[in-house]
């Protein structure tokens, strides 16, 4: 027999968020969000200035929630405050 000989195949591999189901489908949407500003803030060279630590991933991972919180903004909401101003004038 040979060393290989009795062992099934070899186990395909498996992502860390392969196998999720059930109440986890509402995740997906705010996952690929993530994904998708992750890929940009890489194009951008942001991940090589904040480097590999654990402190600059979590601070990218702060960066890219705020950039997702945010939503689409229109060029009329840029330059208007987000709440009113509690003071008037006149």
């Amino acid at each position: 027999m040979g060393a290989g000989a009795g062992r099934g195949p070899a186990p395909s591999p498996q992502g860390e968020f392969d196998g999720l189901t059930g109440t986890c489908n509402r995740l997906w949407p705010i996952f690929a969000i993530l994904f998708v500003l992750k890929q940009l803030a890489e194009r951008v060279g942001l991940l090589r200035v904040l480097g590999t630590e654990r402190w600059a991933k979590l601070v990218l991972l702060l960066i890219l929630a705020r950039v997702a919180a945010q939503g689409p903004a229109s060029r009329r909401s840029v330059g208007r405050p987000t709440t009113p101003s509690p003071r008037r004038w006149g």
